[in-house]
């Protein structure tokens, strides 16, 4: 059965401050990203959900809802989620469900029963043992969150409980419910959230090992354990992980940048996908999935970043993953992870709710927030100058290409940098743009520190070439490397677009480019 769209009425209006604030930015983008901005609407609501709407304070809506609803008292957790309006509709007309986590009643168990249930008699699977593409939106239909993640991660889990068995069979892969899952699900609920909670944790050391290709002992389930049971702060997470590989990231973190080493700076630049596979594989399941933690960010969504940079991962058919997986400030055990792990009674107190604090007031309070917040951004959002639509193409391979919009305020060496980057060439030193002048004269340019005797990039912007709708430019890296340009519109810019940025690639492109879905 579907679960039933409730909603405490006295929270919409809280709820939909996500809606408004999502649904205005994506009414904006390409429409090409449409449909996949509305696929990954529930994730980002969830990220919002356990986001301070006032930066820097306790006032997420879970930490609301929790205090309104009573949640400590009732040793539940409640967390809504979005359910997304049928195939058609504006996303704008979605709408809310308020899940309740207790041990008496938990979504996670029943939906386990769901997919599992749904292998009756049998089910075909893809080569990866996942649920055919066809079949997912009938089980999301059915299940407590409607985000592919959610199932692939309870597909996931159900295999390593051992409720699936693998039927032999010719051209393709089909699965059964396992006999085992009778006395699974016999069990008490207490029984099966611990036993699938353990699962949980080797599941995040297993994707860690497999991305991280970490030696044996490291990131391992009891690490993860220890996490979930006696809650930290996110940074400690870190310090802990970098520790069993024998790195001190702590005295990274106080080295002035100029005095990093080549190794320090390779450390940095895997913070961030440490964090994506820290949220990704713990922290999220163990809160939106399993409501026995609550954590919170402190800094509030921009939906001017989110979806524009959710429009960018789209486009280059990139993992969407990299946006809204992001490692919180901190997180606590839940009312109901208390109840199943013990309440070892070290939680901070400046992490705990202001009693009292009624929720009218809590709700006038943020909307005020809100309104100022969205001000600020359309004040610096400002008005664009013009924007070039180029088309870039190396010329030794027309078929590799990328059409870039970037505002004409763009300095020159920034511009010829970012180019190397997108179609990777690595470590520049030099390079030579070559750009026509008003009577079709090439112009050459090199960086600052370049010995050819020509101009230089510092200082100039694209604004200073004479270019025009129609012109065509050259970049060259190391004399084989050669990039052709030609400008094919200039527009003015729309505020609600973040420039500069790529609105297309040919296929060839992706299909390099592809990031794996390790993470």
């Amino acid at each position: 059965m579907k679960y039933e769209q409730t909603t405490q009425t006295r929270h919409n209006q809280m709820l939909n401050l996500f809606l408004n604030g999502y649904t205005d930015m994506v009414a904006h983008m390409d429409a090409y990203c449409q449909k996949g901005l509305k696929e990954a609407a529930p994730l980002a609501f969830t990220k919002w959900y356990y986001t301070a709407i006032a930066a820097d304070t306790l006032l997420s809506p879970a930490n609301i809802v929790g205090q309104d609803l009573n949640s400590q008292d009732e040793g539940k957790e409640y967390l809504y989620t979005l359910r997304l309006s049928p195939e058609g509709q504006e996303l704008k007309e979605s709408d809310f469900t308020l899940l309740t986590y207790s041990v008496a009643e938990h979504p996670f168990v029943e939906d386990l029963r769901r997919i599992t249930d749904f292998c009756i008699p049998d089910c075909k699977m893809d080569e990866n043992l996942f649920f055919l593409e066809e079949d997912r939106p009938i089980l999301l239909n059915k299940l407590a969150h409607e985000s592919e993640f959610y199932l692939e991660y309870l597909t996931r889990l159900a295999w390593r409980l051992g409720l699936f068995v693998y039927m032999p069979a010719i051209h393709t892969k089909k699965v059964q419910r396992a006999p085992y899952c009778d006395a699974f699900f016999d069990q008490t609920n207490e029984e099966i959230l611990k036993m699938a909670a353990e699962a949980a944790c080797e599941l995040a050391s297993e994707r860690f090992s497999i991305s991280m290709d970490l030696d044996h002992g490291i990131a391992t389930p009891s690490f993860f354990k220890e996490c979930l049971t006696s809650p930290i702060e996110t940074d400690q997470i870190f310090i802990q992980f970098y520790k069993q590989v024998d790195i001190d990231i702590e005295e990274i973190w106080k080295t002035q940048p100029a005095d990093l080493t080549e190794d320090d700076k390779a450390i940095i630049s895997s913070f961030l996908f440490t964090g994506i596979m820290i949220d990704k594989w713990f922290i999220f399941p163990m809160s939106a999935f399993f409501g026995m933690i609550r954590p919170i960010s402190f800094t509030p969504i921009q939906y001017f970043n989110l979806v524009n940079n959710l429009s960018a991962l789209l486009i280059m058919e990139h993992n969407i993953g990299a946006e809204l997986f992001t490692p919180p400030s901190y997180y606590s055990l839940t009312p109901l992870g208390k109840a199943l792990w013990g309440d070892n009674g070290i939680e901070d107190e400046k992490y705990k709710m202001p009693e009292k604090l009624p929720y009218e007031e809590i709700l006038e309070a943020l909307e005020r927030e809100t309104e100022i917040n969205r001000f600020e951004q359309v004040f610096y959002m400002g008005p664009e100058k013009d924007i070039l639509t180029i088309q870039v193409s190396m010329k030794e391979d027309p078929d590799f290409w990328k059409t870039i919009e970037i505002a004409t305020t763009t300095p020159l060496d920034e511009f010829c940098r970012d180019l190397a980057a997108a179609f990777a060439v690595d470590e520049v030193t030099d390079y030579l743009l070559s750009v026509p002048d008003e009577n079709q004269f090439p112009v050459d340019y090199t960086p600052q520190g370049s010995k050819r005797s020509v101009n230089k990039t510092t200082e100039k912007t694209l604004e200073d070439l004479y270019l025009d709708k129609g012109s065509v430019f050259s970049l060259t890296f190391e004399k084989t490397n050669q990039i052709l340009l030609e400008v094919t519109d200039i527009f003015p810019g729309d505020p609600f677009i973040l420039y500069p940025r790529i609105k297309r690639q040919s296929s060839k492109v992706t299909e390099i480019e592809k990031v794996d879905e390790i993470f």
